[in-house]
C-alpha cells in the first residue's frame, strides 16, 4: 500500500466516531492497484458481518478491498479522489457493521 493511500485510509479511520472505531480493529485494509473482478467495483467487504456474529466466533478474515484503479477511472481530479475512497471506505466499513447497501446509499455512502 502506498504511503499516500496508508495516510488517506488512516485519516478516514481516524475520523469516524470512537463507537464504530472500536469495532473495526479486526478489518485488513488492502489497497488493490491491480485490475479488479469487475470495472465497476469500487470496493469490496469480505468477511462476517458483526451483525451475524457480536461475538466474533469466526476465524474468517475480515478484509475490505479498495480497488484504486476503477476508483481513478471515476474521479476528474485529486479532490474527488479524495473524497471517494472515504465514501468507498466507509461504505464496506459499513457492511462490516452489518448495514445493506439501501442503507448505506440512504446514509449517503
Amino acid at each position: 500500500m502506498s504511503r499516500d493511500w496508508e495516510r488517506l485510509v488512516q485519516e478516514t479511520i481516524e475520523e469516524l466516531p470512537e463507537l464504530i472505531r472500536s469495532r473495526i480493529g479486526d478489518v485488513e485494509i488492502v489497497i488493490d492497484e491491480e485490475q479488479p473482478p469487475s470495472p465497476y467495483l469500487l470496493g469490496l467487504y469480505q468477511g462476517v458481518p458483526i451483525r451475524r456474529d457480536p461475538a466474533r466466533r469466526t476465524f474468517y478474515p475480515h478484509r475490505i478491498y479498495l480497488f484504486i484503479r476503477n476508483i481513478r477511472r471515476y474521479a476528474r481530479d485529486e479532490k474527488e479522489l479524495k473524497g471517494l475512497i472515504k465514501r468507498v471506505l466507509k461504505h464496506e466499513l459499513g457492511h462490516h457493521l452489518g448495514l445493506s447497501d439501501q442503507k448505506l446509499t440512504e446514509l449517503g455512502y
